[in-house]
């Protein structure tokens, strides 16, 4: 192991921080500073080979977000932050679930699709998504949730047997993989 990065405090163990084997070997990597074995840099790139093909995601919800006039003109701004949370706890739940590698999708189209369980009129400058945003860049699926990086679609269906909520996002630009593995560094 390189012992300069362990005397630069960059590495702190020697073992591998995804399946914690022994990474002392002369031939085990980092990746910003995080030590990986062999093995687990090879699952990684395969895996980042096959993520990179899809051509979307979908993320499904048994819920719908709340409409923003929920929380406009209100004075309670404690109850927008426990939503936010909510949401976002929510969406990296799924992320998780869904194993959608984290800070890879640059640009994209995100279309938020509201499937509500009554015909009621609603406006869709209510149902914005900035919690869903917010959500997804906090999660790490989006780099950011700016106009540079992202195109947003707002979508409202009718579902009265199966109410629900889905993000899709339609990937523009992911980082390469030539861009991954010139991060990866041998020790």
């Amino acid at each position: 192991m390189n012992e300069s990065l362990i005397e630069k405090g960059l590495l702190t163990q020697k073992k591998c921080s995804h399946c914690g084997q022994d990474a002392s070997k002369t031939n085990d990597y980092t990746i910003e500073g995080v030590l990986y074995c062999r093995e687990c840099i090879n699952r990684f790139i395969l895996y980042f080979d096959e993520y990179s093909k899809r051509p979307d995601i979908t993320i499904r919800f048994k819920e719908l977000p709340p409409s923003n006039n929920k929380f406009m003109g209100k004075t309670n701004k404690w109850e927008y932050q426990k939503q936010k949370k909510y949401w976002a706890d929510l969406i990296f739940c799924e992320v998780v679930k869904q194993r959608i590698p984290r800070k890879n999708i640059k640009k994209s189209v995100v279309t938020l699709v509201h499937y509500f369980p009554n015909k009621i009129k609603r406006d869709p400058d209510n149902f914005s998504g900035k919690l869903v945003l917010d959500g997804l860049a906090k999660a790490g699926v989006i780099e950011d949730d700016s106009f540079d990086n992202i195109k947003l679609n707002i979508e409202g269906e009718y579902d009265k047997k199966n109410p629900r909520f889905e993000i899709l996002i339609k990937i523009k630009e992911a980082v390469n993989n030539e861009k991954f593995q010139s991060r990866i560094q041998l020790l």
